[in-house]
């Protein structure tokens, strides 16, 4: 009996209180809609700049060096003022001699003022031992005075080498892996 009396107690001098603030004068900044904040640059940051259009009068040249599995040496040309890139290439594989010739798409993922990343899928074929493969450049480009633009990034992808009734050990196509560094220059 004695907490339900603490508690009716409790209640009635809430209920007083509460009421006793009713009565009074309301609140002069009730009703005053509150001035909006400034946004927050962390909240919201600026939007990535986008790559600009295509600039074909320059830099229509690149001289690529690979390190790794194919260790070679690469041009490139830009094919008329489009984005693709024919390519020739001479190298080894661990120690079988290569040459190649690729068609590549160059896709500009992010620009700022003086470097540039860049997504390049290509398509191979190889001799003397016949092979054709699909491999993608990562690259990161950082032109230097407006003068010299150097790259460096990674070449992944594979190749399917075809050894036909030609060869008496081995018959058949099996699968060759690319993965490099790769070092380069846009003139």
């Amino acid at each position: 009996m004695l907490t339900f009396r603490r508690s009716l107690a409790a209640a009635l001098t809430v209920f007083a209180l509460a009421s006793a603030g009713l009565a009074q004068e309301p609140d002069p900044l009730l009703g005053v809609t509150p001035a909006a904040r400034p946004p927050d640059p962390l909240l919201a940051p600026a939007p990535l700049p986008t790559c600009p259009p295509l600039d074909t009068s320059a830099d229509n040249w690149r001289l690529a060096v690979d390190v790794g599995l194919p260790m070679g040496v690469r041009v490139q040309r830009r094919l008329g003022e489009s984005n693709w890139w024919g390519e020739a290439g001479i190298g080894v594989y661990a120690i079988v001699p290569y040459a190649s010739l690729c068609l590549r798409y160059d896709v500009c993922a992010l620009r700022r003022e003086r470097n540039l990343f860049a997504v390049r899928p290509g398509v191979s074929i190889t001799g003397p031992i016949p092979a054709a493969g699909v491999d993608c450049e990562f690259i990161w480009q950082h032109c230097w005075a407006g003068t010299t633009t150097t790259e460096m990034g990674l070449r992944l992808g594979a190749s399917a080498v075809f050894l036909g009734n030609g060869n008496r050990w081995v018959n058949g196509t099996f699968p060759v892996p690319i993965a490099c560094l790769t070092f380069g220059w846009q003139f």
